[in-house]
């Protein structure tokens, strides 16, 4: 009797194990697509939320974070200018809801409004050959593969969100700068 009793038991471990197994891989197959954000629409008059430049018309990757306590969108001309802003202590606590655009999905030049991606997922390119709304930007994209596309294209260097920083953001303003007065 006790000899059937644990081979019940194992059989119950094993099941129950093999369900939370089943549950995970389902929850896998959803997270890309909790990583995405239906759209961020961005008309003519919007302006970034931290330079006042108007959005529209310029090239490359934009940003936006989406209200907590409501539906309001703060929206930025370039991840350049998103990290600025998400970085500042006081912001911080918003990157869970920073929202980057796949640059794999978007044309560089005019990027759509239903690509953006989860901030902190997205795969990032520095370095590159290609310029943004404020100069060398901050390249976003959905998937490792698809930035590791992008610098086979336009060379640069692949980061991950979490090494992203304030100095970085600073690096790439003087990079601006220095291509501005004609020093390299």
């Amino acid at each position: 009797m006790i000899q059937l009793s644990q081979q019940n038991l194992r059989i119950s471990l094993l099941l129950l194990a093999l369900s939370f197994n089943l549950i995970a891989c389902g929850e896998n197959q959803q997270a890309p697509e909790q990583t995405r954000i239906s759209s961020m629409h961005i008309t003519d008059q919007d302006e970034c939320h931290l330079c006042g430049m108007l959005i529209k018309g310029f090239p490359g990757p934009k940003g936006g974070i989406q209200g907590i306590k409501n539906s309001t969108m703060k929206k930025f001309c370039s991840n350049n200018d998103l990290f600025a802003y998400l970085l500042q202590p006081e912001n911080t606590q918003l990157k869970s809801q920073a929202y980057v655009h796949d640059m794999a999905q978007a044309d560089w030049q005019q990027p759509n409004d239903e690509a953006f991606v989860q901030a902190q997922a997205a795969w990032y390119v520095i370095e590159h050959q290609l310029t943004g709304a404020m100069g060398p930007t901050i390249a976003s994209f959905a998937s490792q593969k698809a930035a590791e596309n992008f610098v086979q294209a336009h060379q640069g260097r692949i980061i991950r969100f979490e090494d992203i920083s304030l100095a970085l953001i600073n690096q790439l303003s003087q990079n601006m700068h220095s291509m501005e007065s004609g020093h390299h």
